[in-house]
């Protein structure tokens, strides 16, 4: 808790919407990709790709705030001469994500779209992805927060260069 809210005993209602709401992604994801698998079947890929990429647009709708939120946290974790390296780590992690993420993923889901999967379970890479940010969720919530350093004294909770 102290690594998300410091010095409280709760944190904004953000932090707890913004984990439920990556939880709630995962699941469903579980749960829809086998469904979708057997009406892409019947009804064919192109009419159901439609749909989920229609849908695809209301997560990012969500999520947009609850980034601005983030970075807010961050934004008063860290003293004022560290802002843009806190923000540029943030975005950092970010690009490298959307870099690397279809070079694992793309692979794996041709993998198991084809007739030579170990098993048959055509949405096991939506699973794994859903599982990754189950598992990057739980590590941000274990998180600790740094201590300040010796060039800076907490004033206030604000931290400021001595």
């Amino acid at each position: 808790m102290e690594a998300l809210c410091p010095g409280r005993d709760q944190c904004s209602l953000a932090v707890y919407l913004s984990g439920l709401q990556q939880v709630i992604t995962g699941l469903g994801t579980l749960i829809v990709t086998p469904l979708i698998g057997n009406l892409s079947d019947r009804y064919g890929r192109k009419a159901l790709l439609t749909l989920p990429m229609m849908i695809a647009i209301i997560p990012l709708v969500i999520e947009c705030p609850l980034f601005a939120q983030i970075r807010s946290i961050v934004s008063k974790k860290v003293g004022p001469c560290e802002q843009g390296m806190a923000q540029g780590c943030i975005t950092g992690i970010g690009s490298f994500a959307t870099i690397i993420s279809p070079l694992v993923f793309t692979p794996l889901t041709a993998w198991f779209l084809s007739e030579d999967a170990p098993f048959k379970f055509k949405g096991f890479s939506i699973m794994c992805a859903g599982f990754a940010s189950l598992i990057a969720f739980m590590l941000s919530i274990m998180m600790r927060a740094a201590p300040p350093t010796t060039s800076q004294k907490l004033v206030n909770a604000i931290y400021v260069q001595a």
